[in-house]
């Protein structure tokens, strides 16, 4: 209902050196992306959205890791069982892990490939507000360190008076993009992943 970061587009050209595989990170990545000519390399993908995604725009072969950047490399490296190889890595400008360096000790050169940048909200909007101010939010979900550092900076700028909500984040490492008094109040989900995550909204609310 309120998203806080905007996503814009590089033009850049995809990297002239061969690669094996793609590792993907996020869904947004392949928006951004003209892989049209490669379809048939091995897609890694981080989660189900992204790896449905790669489906859809006709990657024929897709595999998902079901977790975070750790699992994706993990993924990768049994994939390829010590044998050197190249993966292209569409990502955002600035990426939240450093797939190559995860992978470079397996002797796995990952291809960065920078193809769109994420920019914040400056303000929440005048909805949400009214929504935090009558206390009609119960959770926030947070899925990545860029979406916890923004909503941590514009909590602070429109509603620093205020006590916040419970937040639940994806993992450990977005929970540490937290200010200490937000971090408190931050639940961490039991595996980085969307099953995890629509799990632990049913027990914070004992749903069936």
């Amino acid at each position: 209902m309120e998203p806080l970061l905007t996503f814009e587009a590089i033009e850049t050209a995809i990297p002239k050196a061969p690669f094996d595989a793609i590792a993907l990170t996020s869904a947004t990545a392949l928006s951004f992306s003209d892989l049209k000519d490669h379809v048939n390399k091995p897609v890694f993908a981080t989660g189900t959205a992204t790896m449905d995604k790669a489906i859809a725009q006709g990657f024929t072969n897709v595999k998902s890791s079901n977790g975070g950047a750790l699992e994706l490399a993990a993924l990768i490296r049994n994939r390829y069982s010590g044998q050197p190889a190249r993966v292209l890595y569409p990502s955002a400008l600035e990426p939240a892990h450093d797939l190559a360096d995860l992978l470079k000790p397996h002797d796995i050169t990952c291809i960065n490939w920078p193809v769109y940048k994420t920019v914040e909200r400056g303000h929440f909007s005048c909805p949400t507000l009214e929504l935090f101010k009558k206390g009609k939010i119960d959770l926030i979900l947070l899925y990545s360190r860029r979406t916890a550092q923004s909503f941590a900076t514009l909590w602070a700028k429109q509603m620093s008076k205020e006590k916040s909500p419970h937040l639940l984040a994806i993992s450990q490492n977005v929970q540490d993009a937290l200010p200490q008094y937000l971090a408190q109040m931050c639940i961490v989900s039991t595996d980085p992943n969307e099953s995890s995550m629509r799990q632990k909204i049913k027990d914070i609310f004992h749903q069936d």
